[in-house]
């Protein structure tokens, strides 16, 4: 026990003082936790709060509370990994929250209900102007609809899989900002930059949109198409000119005479009203395209702590914006490849597969609503 705690303090002394990547730090975590799954909930709490830096100390009075939340957790990962389903659940950063304290901080997403008052005639460009950043209604959206093929009355099992993570830099992490709208959009536009410019290794700013997108309510949620219709406006500029902050409320920064990254347009679907509703061939369709910013019940506790595996819990609402990079099938089963913004421990390195679902019951509601910037 002493030298695997010896071991515990070199690698953390070694990760204080050198340049590791996120990545692989992730792996060494997780390593040192499996060395203590089987020791009293102590140790391994001990080692947890060690490896994830908690800010209050190990002996007070927090520790006591956060302890009985992470002893909670392990007791029901335990009994539902026991169960053989097809997905696991595992130790995160999470797991001194309970449920009800995860939600309230990560699942903070506002769904507009006025997404029909973003229909617009489409145009090739968005005029520059010498206004201020605007959350104003440009003529650049426009509904998705069914390709001709009419994927609606075909098996999603049968399509060719898609994989876009190549064209994007490591999952970043929100941190306790519930900002998940900025992440996915910024993340999308990424995307696409990089997959119309070639590889350029891209970070747009997320600060820009929690700060300047006034229609949204920066850390404390927004909505996809508002946010969406903000970067249309006003394009996105880099996060190395408007760095990440992790917080809102901040006075609005934004530079025209910083570098931008523009769009030209946003082609989505949403089922807040019945005439625009998504499918999941529509969806299919789409990411045929590029990935695709989109919604999901984020806030269960199976989400909150799952490790790996296709993810099929029961879903019941949508609290958190995500990005779907690609569609695959295991076994018989078709599921989405959804990228996270909790950074690479959780899931399965910053990311999750979902079972496709027709009826969205474990879909987690990835088909409620999909954008796709168009340049």
């Amino acid at each position: 026990m002493k030298m695997a705690w010896t071991l515990i303090l070199l690698i953390a002394i070694s990760f204080s003082t050198s340049q590791v990547a996120e990545v692989d730090r992730t792996q060494e975590n997780r390593m040192i936790l499996e060395v203590f799954m089987n020791r009293s909930a102590k140790d391994l709490f001990k080692a947890w709060h060690l490896l994830f830096k908690r800010e209050y100390s190990y002996d007070s009075d927090e520790a006591k509370f956060r302890f009985k939340n992470f002893k909670d957790n392990l007791s029901k990962m335990k009994e539902h990994n026991a169960q053989n389903l097809s997905y696991k659940v595992g130790l995160n950063q999470f797991s001194d929250m309970s449920n009800e304290e995860f939600k309230q901080k990560f699942a903070t997403y506002k769904v507009s209900a006025t997404v029909e008052d973003f229909i617009n005639t489409w145009q090739e460009k968005v005029p520059e102007t010498t206004t201020p950043p605007s959350d104003n209604t440009s003529n650049g959206a426009f509904l998705a609809e069914e390709d001709d093929d009419d994927l609606t009355k075909r098996n999603l099992s049968g399509e060719n899989p898609i994989d876009y993570r190549s064209n994007f830099n490591p999952p970043r992490n929100q941190n306790y900002c519930g900002g998940c709208w900025a992440f996915a959009l910024t993340a999308v536009v990424e995307a696409k930059k990089s997959m119309k410019q070639g590889w350029t290794n891209p970070y747009l700013s997320i600060q820009q949109l929690l700060d300047c997108n006034n229609s949204n309510y920066g850390c404390n949620g927004g909505d996809l198409i508002t946010g969406m219709n903000y970067i249309l406006n006003n394009g996105n500029q880099n996060d190395k000119d408007y760095t990440y902050l992790g917080y809102s409320g901040n006075q609005c920064n934004y530079s025209r005479n910083k570098p931008l990254t523009r769009i030209t347009g946003y082609q989505y679907c949403s089922n807040i009203t019945p005439n625009y509703k998504c499918s999941s061939s529509i969806v299919y369709n789409l990411l045929r395209k590029g990935p695709l910013a989109v919604v999901v019940n984020g806030g269960s506790w199976a989400f909150q702590n799952y490790s790996g595996g296709i993810f099929s819990a029961a879903c019941y609402n949508v609290d958190h914006a995500v990005v779907i990079v690609g569609y695959g099938v295991s076994g018989n089963t078709p599921y989405w490849l959804v990228r996270n913004s909790w950074g690479p421990y959780w899931g399965e390195n910053g990311h999750i597969r979902i079972a496709v679902n027709p009826n969205n019951n474990y879909s987690c509601f990835l088909e409620y609503m999909a954008v796709l910037p168009i340049m």
